[in-house]
Order: C-alpha cells, then structure tokens, then sequence
C-alpha cells in the first residue's frame, strides 16, 4: 500500500511562486506527494494582474484561492486572516 503523504505550498506573489514552481512540479510528478496549493495575496487581486491564473496555466490543479483581504487592512490582520485560513485549509486536507 503506497499512501501519498500530503506537501501544500502557499503563495502569494508572482514572485515567490516562480521560485517554487519547479519544486511544486517536481512534487506534482511524484508517485510518493499528493500536492495542494494555497494561493492567496496578489495572485487573487486584478490589480496585480490576478496572477492564479498563471497557476493553472502551469498545469495545477489542486488550488485553494483564498482571499485574506479585500479593503486596506493592517498587516497584522491581514496575516492573522491568512494563518487562520491556512490552518483551516490544512485540517480539512488532513481528513480526507
């Protein structure tokens, strides 16, 4: 019995997803990962060219878009939202 052990990237930027791009294809190709996205950040916002579509070009499917602000908001707040919903995103990956 060959279980898959899960490995979830988060991203947020254009910039730090093209440094893990060749890491996360590497984990897609695996017989040994079953990999998972969390993007959140820039790539959800229009303003800086909604770049989660560049993710899925890439060949990904197993994304979670999740927005962690939506107004001007302090950083603090905003990182407290996405370690909240990062948290929440890997219990429910966790059970399945």
């Amino acid at each position: 019995m060959n279980h898959k052990r899960n490995i979830v990237f988060l991203t947020g930027t254009r910039a730090d997803f093209g440094k893990l791009k060749s890491l996360m294809l590497a984990t897609k190709n695996s017989d040994n990962y079953e990999l998972h996205i969390f993007a959140t950040g820039m790539h959800l916002n229009a303003k800086y060219g909604k770049t989660i579509d560049e993710i899925y070009k890439s060949g990904f499917s197993s994304v979670f878009p999740y927005m962690n602000h939506s107004t001007v908001e302090d950083m603090d707040r905003t990182l407290a939202k996405t370690v909240d919903g990062f948290s929440r995103y890997i219990s429910e990956i966790s059970q399945t």
